[in-house]
């Protein structure tokens, strides 16, 4: 007769080796630095369209 031992996984033990097995490798200077420049101009860019817009509407309820 076998005896079968189950243990389940908790939540953190889940967590961590996620967090192992995603983070197995480190980001360079070099990527974290051009990461941030790329989102920074998303972010550059989305706010311009968003002025824009916002713009384009203010003048349409000015023209009606």
């Amino acid at each position: 007769m076998q005896m079968r031992l189950e243990v389940t996984l908790s939540m953190p033990e889940v967590r961590r080796v996620l967090w192992v097995l995603v983070w197995a490798w480190t980001p360079s200077v070099t990527y974290i630095l051009g990461w941030s420049i790329w989102r920074r101009m998303h972010q550059a860019i989305a706010r311009f369209h968003h002025y824009k817009r916002q713009c384009s509407l203010i003048v349409l309820n000015l023209q009606l």
